[in-house]
């Protein structure tokens, strides 16, 4: 469910469960915080997310949530584990970004998408509050974009999500998949001390404040009326 492997001295984590539209479940977000783990001891010089061609993630899997009282922890240390990685983390987005993979990328210091790619926000659809990834989200692009987006409840594309701040680099999908190779090999010519220290001037302590219990006990209430 998820692949890893190493290119041009970068980390590349790829969702890999397309029968489930590459949702989030306990055992990738344990591989994902493995990797990530082993890859901030090596010299690698930065961590990589990326889907397939028609969809980066669609966030948690709604049954592992309902069905797993740990889940939402699972999660919201998913997040912690990448915002306070001291490499940067770079989220290369084609196709659909949706719930959680929208919190991947806000949490991502660079956000590179091609510009058929969409995200969107579903979780009033559920009766979910997104509120494990709202302070990740709300620090990237503020709270009245953020509460925009979720209630109104549409799904925004590539260049609209530019305008707004939750992408930093929008690419042409014709060119897209050469564009994005070509943009990480001049990245991973940098040097890692110095790639360091860019990210140490903008790393967030992660020290947020959120009740996990209260918006688990919201959730799972609404998810069963």
């Amino acid at each position: 469910m998820i692949k890893n492997y190493v290119e041009n001295e970068l980390n590349i984590i790829q969702f890999d469960r397309k029968n489930k539209a590459n949702a989030f479940n306990g055992e990738m977000i344990k591989d994902i915080i493995k990797i990530l783990k082993k890859a901030e001891k090596s010299s690698l010089k930065a961590h990589v997310f990326i889907g397939n061609e028609n969809i980066f993630s669609s966030g948690a899997d709604l049954n592992w949530l309902r069905d797993n009282n740990k889940s939402y922890e699972g999660l919201l240390n998913l997040y912690f584990e990448i915002n306070k990685c001291k490499k940067m983390v770079i989220s290369v987005i084609e196709g659909k970004c949706v719930g959680g993979g929208v919190g991947i990328a806000s949490i991502s210091d660079i956000v590179l998408a091609c510009s058929s790619a969409t995200f969107k926000l579903p979780e009033s659809n559920h009766n979910i509050t997104p509120g494990i990834l709202s302070p990740f989200l709300i620090n990237r692009i503020g709270k009245g974009k953020f509460l925009s987006l979720v209630l109104n409840d549409k799904e925004i594309g590539a260049n609209e999500a530019l305008s707004i701040g939750l992408v930093d680099i929008c690419l042409d999908k014709s060119s897209f998949k050469k564009d994005i190779k070509m943009w990480l090999e001049k990245f991973s010519k940098y040097k890692l001390d110095y790639l360091l220290s860019l990210k140490k001037v903008s790393l967030i302590d992660g020290k947020f404040k959120i009740d996990l219990n209260k918006i688990k006990k919201i959730n799972i209430k609404l998810l069963n009326e």
